[in-house]
């Protein structure tokens, strides 16, 4: 059985920042990483927590990242930012990229950003929900460049793309946040690496080796001949494993990098191209209505979920929130709709 030591919160991330900078990192930029990885831990991913210190050490000895770049703009409107990483720490350049687009927000509806040549830039989620907390919808999508390749397809034995993770984020009521951060294949290859080094087994359906048999051994991945991921999906990986190529396509087309095939110049470089989308709308309430709307032809009983900017009447809330209880239970349709200021919300047959 494994055994872990435990540190207090401050005394590790310092320890981080210690050798970020003892490597040659600046302050600035090690303390901007170790807050980031601890944060992680603290969060229970530990796959991109501290342990990702001696990973980014080993990149910056290698020329794989670089300590003090800046981030370059290369196209720029009032609603686009379009920027390169120069393979700078990706956590200090995530930063800053999230601080040009949300000042853009502040006077557009929309605002859509990419960013190639980045490094690793570790958990996703972390700025969708930094943008959910600052009160905007948010859409992060991230690949490898097209150099990562041990992602299979269904019924494949060799890699074809990477994790190609998305993250989603919805600003809710008493500053929550609604945050959905998930990779395209089973699993993250950070979760797989944390085990391989913890000595543990993983869950089935993660995994196979190079032969495409199933197997919960991680050493797989790190051992000739390599195994892969498993897109996620399960039986229908082909969900999984198509939004991965769409990831691919649609960030690195967008920030000018990559999709995979790439050639050898490119193989084993470390590179995460950003796509990210603000919504400047704040969602202040979420009202979940149900009824039938004869008008608008709808012939059945359905529950509408309608995220309007304004408040309302919180007797009037909970009414519908029983109704979604009482509907829930006979599994009706479902519809998805985010309303504007100026309307209001559809008319309801409250049970």
């Amino acid at each position: 059985m494994t055994e872990y030591l435990t540190f207090p919160a401050r005394t590790l991330r310092d320890f981080a920042a210690t050798i970020m900078q003892s490597g040659g990192f600046t302050a600035d930029e090690a303390a901007i990483t170790a807050d980031s990885l601890i944060l992680s831990n603290l969060l229970g991913h530990d796959s991109h927590g501290v342990m990702r210190v001696t990973e980014y050490m080993s990149f910056l000895k290698n020329g794989e990242l670089f300590s003090g770049k800046q981030l370059e703009t290369l196209k720029e409107t009032e609603n686009s930012l379009w920027v390169n990483g120069h393979y700078g720490l990706g956590q200090v350049q995530m930063s800053r990229f999230l601080d040009q687009l949300v000042a853009k927000a502040k006077t557009q509806a929309v605002v859509c950003g990419a960013m190639q040549d980045c490094a690793h830039i570790g958990r996703l989620g972390e700025w969708s929900e930094r943008l959910g907390a600052k009160g905007f919808a948010a859409i992060v999508c991230a690949n490898d460049n097209g150099t990562l390749q041990f992602v299979t397809p269904p019924g494949g034995k060799q890699g074809r793309t990477s994790t190609n993770p998305m993250a989603l984020a919805i600003p809710l009521p008493d500053n929550d946040v609604f945050s959905l951060d998930i990779s395209t294949s089973a699993v993250a290859v950070g979760k797989i690496k944390l085990a391989y080094q913890s000595g543990e087994r993983v869950a089935e359906g993660l995994l196979q080796d190079a032969e495409g048999s199933p197997t919960t051994d991680p050493s797989v991945m790190f051992t000739e001949p390599k195994g892969t991921l498993q897109s996620f999906g399960g039986a229908q990986s082909y969900k999984g494993f198509g939004l991965s190529m769409f990831v691919d396509l649609l960030v690195a087309g967008l920030s000018g990098g990559f999709a995979p095939p790439v050639s050898r110049s490119h193989s084993g470089t470390l590179n995460i191209l950003q796509g990210s989308l603000i919504c400047k709308p704040r969602l202040k309430n979420i009202w979940i209505l149900s009824g039938k709307q004869n008008r608008h032809r709808i012939s059945r009983p359905y529950v509408l979920l309608a995220i309007a900017p304004s408040k309302r009447n919180q007797s009037a809330k909970q009414v519908a929130l029983r109704s979604l209880a009482e509907h829930w239970k006979s599994s009706y349709v479902w519809q998805v709709t985010v309303m504007p200021p100026f309307l209001t919300p559809l008319q309801a047959n409250y049970r």
